[in-house]
């Protein structure tokens, strides 16, 4: 591990601590919801459900989903600048270079996925056409090394464990309803719990995608404050995140006839919050100078030497 592995995780324990709290909540419910349908038994069986996809997810190349986009890799003779910034800053972050794909897609996005810290060999960095075209080249190193510092800190693959906890949490859920509401009607269960049933398969979804959501806003942090350690150029990507905003506002515009996107659909912080982050760890400028020469004349015509304020 690099110092600046070391470093980033010094920076952020409480990070790590929250994603594996998040996990182990999640898993937790899945248990309790087997044990609701099945018993003792069920816990086991939820359990099951969760390694299995927790496995099938790590297992599942991080090319195999660029692809499903309909990405293709890009080769180093059409992007030798991009293969160039992307090993450096691969190199600088401490882990192997992702493989570069390209989406056909005109809305400016960039996206990393790995299978895992086991399989690094299989991480993907893909851009979009509309990326390239929107941004310069320091405005795209920026977005590269935040995707960069996504791989390097396993978020890619938290999110994708994340997101097989979830599926699995709201299909036992689902089912438990079905049942508690088939037992009702059948009188073998009594109307308290298949009201329990209800609000649990009614809240606890909801809550457990507010948690997934604000986890993914924070580690967005963490990620942009990582790239701009990795650049040092913190102002490069703020301006990224600038027209990056503009293009989806305009986007939301046209889906939802508002320029504003609701809270509950994102699941990345503000722009302008992540903006003004980054504006403040940018180094400060100078101080300004004096307009007065090196060297000056008093008031009998004598040179005294002149000074910076």
């Amino acid at each position: 591990m690099t110092n600046e592995n070391q470093a980033s995780r010094q920076r952020n324990p409480w990070l790590w601590v929250l994603s594996t709290a998040f996990l182990l909540v999640l898993g937790t419910i899945c248990a309790g919801a087997g044990y609701f349908l099945l018993g003792p038994w069920g816990v086991v069986v939820g359990l099951a459900l969760v390694l299995v996809g927790i496995g099938a997810t790590a297992a599942l190349p991080g090319e195999l989903a660029v692809r499903l986009l309909g990405g293709q890799p890009l080769p180093i003779q059409q992007a030798p600048d991009l293969h160039r910034t992307v090993a450096r800053l691969s190199e600088g972050a401490g882990i192997p270079p992702p493989r570069i794909y390209l989406l056909p897609d005109p809305a400016p996005n960039a996206m990393s996925i790995a299978a895992g810290a086991a399989t690094r060999r299989h991480a993907a960095l893909a851009v979009t056409i509309g990326l390239l075209r929107l941004l310069d080249r320091d405005e795209c190193e920026g977005v590269i090394a935040h995707e960069i510092a996504h791989l390097r800190s396993h978020d890619t693959t938290l999110q994708r464990v994340a997101g097989s906890l979830l599926r699995t949490l709201l299909m036992l859920l689902r089912i438990s309803l079905w049942f508690a509401l088939a037992g009702l009607v059948a009188g073998a269960v009594p109307w308290t719990t298949a009201l329990w049933a209800l609000v649990l398969a009614t809240g606890l979804p909801v809550l457990a995608v507010a948690a997934h959501q604000a986890l993914s806003r924070t580690r967005e942090f963490a990620a942009d404050e990582a790239a701009a350690a990795l650049t040092r150029n913190p102002l490069a990507l703020a301006s990224a995140l600038h027209k990056l905003d503009r293009a989806e506002r305009r986007l939301v515009s046209l889906l939802l006839g508002t320029g504003r996107q609701p809270p509950w659909l994102r699941s990345h912080p503000a722009a302008r919050e992540r903006i003004r982050r980054l504006e403040r760890t940018a180094a400060p400028p100078p101080p300004p100078r004096t307009a007065e020469p090196w060297l000056l004349l008093d008031g009998h015509g004598r040179a005294r030497p002149g000074r910076w304020r």
